[in-house]
C-alpha cells in the first residue's frame, strides 16, 4: 500500500489504512485478504474519501 500526492493504492496483499484525508482518491485491487480503508472493509474498485469514509467511484 502506498500513499502519494493524495492518491493511495492497495496492492494484492490487502491490508488496512486509516487517517486518509477527505478528497483523496485511491484504487483497491483484488487481494487475498480483505482491504480496509478508514475502518471500512472495501471491495476492489476506485474510491474517494468523503466525510472520512470511502465512497465507491467506479469498479
Amino acid at each position: 500500500m502506498t500513499i502519494s500526492s493524495g492518491v493511495w493504492t492497495f496492492g494484492v496483499t490487502g491490508g488496512s489504512i486509516t487517517g486518509l484525508a477527505n478528497g483523496t482518491t485511491g484504487v483497491v485491487y483484488p487481494s487475498a485478504r480483505p482491504s480496509r480503508v478508514n475502518g471500512v472493509t472495501v471491495a476492489p474498485g476506485t474510491y474517494k474519501i468523503v466525510a472520512g469514509k470511502p465512497v465507491l467511484v467506479s469498479k
